[in-house]
């Protein structure tokens, strides 16, 4: 695979930028998923209450961190993912060099500590990275695999087996594990060009448990006079 071409820092930002955004959706939408499917399955009356919206929310959630990672870990030539990008500092390491890293360091009030810590990148561990993002690996295959006949195209051979059809899966073990490289990687490479860092989480993160929680203490509320009225009732009539 070739690296992409670029003829500054400027558009290497650009790539930084552009490959962060998925990674970042991939975490985010992730974990979306994952709290609201476990909220609901400790309040299934919150579920049942809107089943139908709750259904295709945790569908388009999961769908979206899957596309995301998928074009994260993509293999494709022309694209821009976590390989390219690799391959992409190995042919343009002269963007991570000392005194570029203090150049655009250099607007930091803490440049001067910064660059006491700058490192480039060491070539046994970016030609590992480039390795643990290649087809090679069972993860990478396996997630390669299921965005070729699931996420991104619907495989025609399969479907057409109708309810037999043994589609491609992968566990939430394996995504878990891809989550968390592209993030030590993506954050690697940031931090080594300029001195940054992505976070996971989004700010307002704990919003979907109190939406939760509201509809729950709603339905409870409401659960609690309807059987106050019933009691009621029934006393009067004895």
């Amino acid at each position: 695979m070739a690296a992409i071409k670029v003829k500054d820092e400027s558009e290497f930002r650009s790539l930084l930028d552009g490959l962060s955004r998925d990674i970042v959706d991939a975490h985010i939408y992730w974990k979306l998923w994952k709290d609201i499917d476990e909220l609901l399955k400790a309040s299934p009356e919150v579920y049942n209450e809107s089943s139908t919206f709750w259904y295709y929310t945790l569908n388009a959630y999961l769908r979206t961190a899957l596309a995301s990672l998928a074009r994260a870990f993509d293999q494709e030539e022309s694209s821009l993912h976590l390989k390219s990008w690799l391959i992409t500092i190995r042919e343009h390491q002269y963007l991570f060099t000392k005194s570029a890293f203090a150049r655009r360091c250099s607007g930091d009030p803490f440049a001067k500590w910064l660059l006491k810590d700058a490192k480039e990148p060491d070539i046994a561990v970016l030609a590992a990275d480039i390795g643990s993002c290649s087809m090679t690996d069972p993860d990478v295959s396996a997630l390669y695999k299921y965005r070729s006949t699931v996420v991104a195209h619907r495989g025609a051979k399969l479907t057409k087996q109708g309810a037999n059809a043994q589609f491609p899966n992968i566990d939430v073990e394996l995504i878990e594990r891809l989550l968390e490289r592209a993030s030590a990687i993506l954050n690697r490479y940031s931090m080594l060009f300029n001195a940054t860092a992505y976070g996971m989480t989004p700010v307002g993160h704990d919003d979907v448990k109190r939406v939760v929680r509201s509809v729950q203490r709603d339905l409870t509320d409401a659960r609690e006079r309807v059987e106050a009225q019933v009691a009621a009732l029934v006393g009067k009539q004895q």
